[in-house]
């Protein structure tokens, strides 16, 4: 699947499972004018995955090509979204995508 998103959040570098696996989270909100935008969160696991998702900047327009699917355990599914490709589309796009704030002045 692929679709074009605005990037929100850009989690830093962890490693997970033994082998010290990289990982970089991406928090991307769907392009519409719709008051409530909807937002996901997809994972890159792996090196040549982080290495092309470390390119991506708070705020670029992207596309992801990604991979759903859904764990099991103790009776209880829980759905993944692994990114395997993103493309910078625009670079952060203008002021009046992020409403007017400044969000590196807000105090939280």
């Amino acid at each position: 699947m692929e679709f074009k998103w605005i990037v929100t959040i850009k989690t830093p570098e962890t490693e997970v499972w033994a082998n010290s696996t990289p990982k970089i989270t991406i928090v991307v909100e769907e392009i519409t004018e719709k008051q409530y935008k909807e937002s996901v969160a997809v994972d890159f696991i792996g090196d040549e995955k982080v290495a092309n998702a470390r390119t991506v900047n708070e705020w670029d327009v992207v596309n992801i090509k990604f991979n759903l699917w859904a764990s099991e355990y103790n009776w209880r599914y829980f759905n993944n979204v692994r990114g395997w490709r993103v493309d910078i589309d625009k670079k952060k796009p203008e002021e009046s995508v992020k409403d007017g704030w400044d969000f590196d002045q807000l105090p939280f």
